[in-house]
């Protein structure tokens, strides 16, 4: 149908629009001490909305993509970029592919549920990648769905020297499909849109997050020495939860900084800071 639009002189159009969004495959390098900027790479393919992080021995890491911007533009992506990898070698100044993603291992949550038929058909969150000391890294909270159906959020290790991820748990997943309430892994503390920072003895915090019964309050760390998670205390109430990330940053005395995000009413939410204990 159409109408009119008073404040334009014009008419509006129900039309369906021409993919509005570009991934790119270009990459550029800014130099601090001239303040400029020289392409390089450019990556295999073209990506939209990457993760990516800066490993221990300075290579960078770069994983996935999106298919549709902040403003809900999409974009047409090669599907091979969703669950592939580089490194970009500031050295040469190339882009080299690195290993993918592993497939979802339905049978390791078979128990917690039934998953709807074939891949998730929409893609949420690549999730944020953490780099390690010992040079590998971690992407926690890689979020994709079912329409209408189911969440999945999986998180992965990486290991730089063989350039392979492995997957690390327990996977969550959340679906309405089935009779009764929605379900979710039982164990995981991990959903999804969590503020996740590593900190300088090489664990990860994660703090806040949406899951099956909405936002998530609690708090944990990771160890990925051990692949074990602990629960700390949640963020007080008056700034929890946070069902959009906020900007988690590690500060130089060891604490983490979190900034933004949206508390359950819609508002900002005021900044908080977690410190670690020591020793």
């Amino acid at each position: 149908g159409t109408g009119p639009d008073a404040s334009a002189g014009g008419r509006l159009d129900d039309v369906t629009p021409d993919i509005t969004a570009v991934a790119l495959a270009t990459a550029e390098v800014f130099d601090t001490a001239t303040g400029r900027w020289t392409s390089t790479g450019p990556m295999h393919y073209a990506r939209l909305g990457v993760s990516a992080v800066t490993l221990a021995d300075g290579r960078v890491l770069i994983v996935g993509t999106r298919d549709q911007a902040a403003n809900g533009a999409f974009a047409e992506v090669d599907s091979r970029a969703f669950d592939s990898a580089e490194i970009y070698d500031p050295r040469t100044g190339r882009f080299s592919l690195t290993g993918s993603l592993p497939p979802l291992d339905r049978a390791a949550i078979a128990p917690y549920g039934e998953l709807p038929d074939g891949d998730p058909d929409i893609f949420e969150s690549n999730g944020t990648l953490v780099a390690l000391p010992d040079r590998n890294a971690i992407l926690l909270g890689r979020h994709e769905s079912w329409k209408h159906q189911a969440d999945l959020v999986r998180s992965f290790h990486y290991e730089a020297a063989g350039g392979t991820w492995t997957e690390i748990g327990p996977t969550w997943a959340a679906g309405g499909w089935t009779e009764g309430s929605p379900w979710a892994t039982p164990g995981s503390p991990l959903g999804w849109r969590a503020s996740v920072a590593g900190l300088s003895d090489g664990r990860v915090l994660v703090a806040g997050g949406s899951g099956a019964s909405g936002t998530i309050a609690t708090a944990s760390l990771y160890e990925p020495a051990s692949d074990t998670w602990s629960t700390l205390p949640p963020m007080p109430m008056t700034m929890s939860p946070r069902w959009l990330p906020g900007i988690a940053v590690t500060l130089a005395d060891g604490s983490v900084l979190v900034v933004g995000g949206f508390l359950e009413d819609g508002t900002v939410a005021p900044a908080v800071r977690f410190v670690p204990l020591s020793g």
